[in-house]
């Protein structure tokens, strides 16, 4: 059942702006995690992380669509 509920994503659809809008916003935080910040940007989604790093270096650049788990649970709570 799990697994009909998830969707793979091809890579090759996500468009150049958000792979260098994803580069410009991690580089100097962590590169690798480009790809998780390109593909919430392309899909306008929020992205739910437990990397502290991450966090704190996109919150200090003003992004707010970063979630942690603290986050998701008083979100849960509200429902």
């Amino acid at each position: 059942m799990l697994l009909k509920k998830i969707e793979l994503i091809d890579l090759e659809t996500i468009r150049p702006i958000s792979w260098n809008n994803a580069r410009e916003l991690t580089g100097n935080v962590d590169e690798f995690d480009a790809l998780f910040i390109a593909l919430s940007l392309e899909l306008e989604a929020q992205l739910w992380t437990g990397d502290k790093k991450l966090i704190m270096g996109l919150k200090t650049k003003g992004i707010e669509w970063i979630l942690d788990t603290n986050q998701i649970i008083k979100i849960i709570n509200k429902i």
